[in-house]
Parts: C-alpha cells; structure tokens; sequence
C-alpha cells in the first residue's frame, strides 16, 4: 500500500497550498483510479478522485470533470465538483513524489460533493426504471448541449480507458491467445459495419449500470464519468442491460427500457442490433481486463472475469 499512502500525501499537498489540513482521508478505491473522502475541519466531506496520466489526459480529465459540473447546473443528478481556488477543476501530483520517474505522468486530483447513499448489485425495478430514465434525459440533454470535450474516448475504438484497440488486442491474446484476439477482432468488425445505420454518434456516460448509480431510499446519484465518452444511444442502454443479462436480474430490463422510454423513443437498432452491441461490450471489458492485469487492484479478480467474458463471446452471449 505503500502507493495508496504517497497518493494520499499528495492529495495532503494539494490541500495544504488551499491553506486546508485535513484531518481525516480515508481510502474507498485503489483500481483504475484511486478515490479517497476527505473530511474537511468543519466536519464536511468531499469525494476525491486521483487519475492516472498513463490513460487519461490532463484535458480529457478536465474535459470530464467540466461536463459533470454542467449538467450539475443543469439540475441533473450528479455529484458536483469544486474547484480549486485558481478556478480549475483539476490539481497534479508531481510524479516525483509518488515515487515515479521524473518525467513520469503526474496524477491528476479532482474533488466532488459528497453523497450519501449506496449502489445496489440488484436494485428493485423502480430503481431501474429511474436509471433509464436519466439515461435518456442525459442523451436528450447532450444532443442538445453537446458540452462534453473532443479528449475522450471513442466507443468505436472498443477500449475504454486506453482508446488503443491494437493494444487491447494485444493484451487479450496474452491472456488467451490468438483465438482469443480473433474472438474480439471479429465482434469489432462486426459493429464497424453494422455502425452507419445505428444513429448519431453523440456523448455518452458510457458506464452508466448499477454499480455507478447511488440511492438514498429513492434519491439517485448518477456517479463514476470515468468513461464518458463518444459513441451511438443504444450503446449506453446495452451497458446496464448486459449487467443485468449475466446476473439473471428479473424484470430490470423490462423497468430500465419502460423508464427510457418515458423521456425518449428507442435508439436506431433497438432492438434488432441489440445482442451485437451486447457482444461488442463484452469484448470491450475483455480488452479493458487483460489490459489492467498488472495493477495491484485487480490482482484477486482479473482472471475469473477474463476467462468468463472470454467464453461469452466464444458462445455469442
């Protein structure tokens, strides 16, 4: 852990220039990003998240983070950020003092509202119909006020932190092989062509499925834009819907897709493209997995997901 504690100093650092001491920064996450609450000496909290610079710019990362305080303002669920007393929304770690070459990425530090509440592996069907439902008003929103920055990924590219499917590629092959890469490389090419008649290419949350919606009896947070992004409607629907598919979660696809369509019509492709783009998820993980098999966080659960997800492509899932 000795990561986590030169990630917390840093963020001490970060504060400490605001004139802040924090009395208290307790560690909720050390994955792909590393996420802290930080308790304030007034006794208020705010959510902190470090990003790492190997896959995620310094504007991709602003670009996010603005996003979210827009719609923030635009009265939608979300946890909004603070900025940092020079008016920006995100403050750096010097590689330097995590440990990390010189001329190594700094880590990036943004800082948000704290919420209470709790996700859900299996949330009742009022729940899923309200995730439905800001699904589709954030696409509606979107395509109206497209505000989200052109640094961010691509659902074409399949790779949702890197955007190098080549790499990906890579990454799944040393795990499984070439059957294992000809697996994904054919499901690409499949949604590439399919791509022209499945609607507008628009921003998205990307990630937008149970674990990253917090509830407060039935107040809903929308959190984690981590993998916001680029890419077609039915894409943002097919997210929640594959969750639900593996954990066999009766009647949330029924009340997700009912409260999607409460705010808007069914994207282009609905449903007939669905299993596809299902298809096209699941190799997206596939890559992202075999990919972030290095980090320490993944070190106990990488391999059950890898080997699974491999054999739901293998059986078309």
């Amino acid at each position: 852990m000795g990561q986590v504690r030169r990630l917390a100093a840093g963020i001490r650092a970060c504060y400490a220039a605001e004139g802040v001491a924090l009395p208290s920064l307790r560690l909720i996450d050390h994955q792909h990003n590393t996420t802290f609450r930080a308790t304030f000496p007034d006794g208020s909290r705010r959510f902190v998240r470090v990003s790492r610079g190997e896959d995620r710019t310094a504007a991709a990362v602003a670009s996010e983070v603005a996003w979210i305080e827009a719609l923030a303002v635009a009265d939608f669920p979300v946890a909004r950020p603070f900025r940092w007393s020079d008016g920006s929304l995100v403050r750096f770690i010097p590689a330097g003092a995590l440990g990390l070459p010189a001329d190594a990425e700094p880590r990036m530090v943004s800082q948000f509202r704290w919420v209470t509440g709790r996700g859900s592996n299996r949330p009742p069907a009022r729940h899923w119909a309200a995730i439905g439902h800001v699904m589709a008003r954030l696409q509606t929103y979107t395509m109206e006020h497209p505000q989200l920055g052109p640094d961010r990924w691509q659902v074409d590219a399949m790779v949702p932190n890197q955007g190098d499917t080549e790499q990906g590629l890579r990454a799944v092959e040393e795990v499984h092989g070439v059957v294992g890469r000809r697996l994904a490389e054919s499901v690409g090419r499949e949604y590439l062509a399919a791509r022209p008649s499945l609607g507008p290419v628009i921003p998205l949350h990307g990630d937008l499925h149970q674990h990253n919606v917090l509830f407060d009896r039935d107040q809903m947070t929308v959190v984690d834009f981590d993998d916001c992004g680029y890419g077609i409607p039915i894409f943002d629907l097919a997210v929640p819907i594959r969750e639900i598919r593996e954990n066999r979660i009766e009647g949330a696809e029924a009340a997700l897709v009912d409260g999607y369509r409460q705010v808007r019509d069914l994207p282009a492709g609905y449903p007939d493209a669905l299993p596809l783009v299902l298809r096209l998820r699941t190799a997206q993980l596939l890559m992202w997995v075999c990919s972030e098999r290095g980090h320490p966080g993944f070190a106990s659960w990488w391999r059950t997901y890898a080997d699974l997800w491999l054999g739901h492509l293998r059986d078309g899932i």
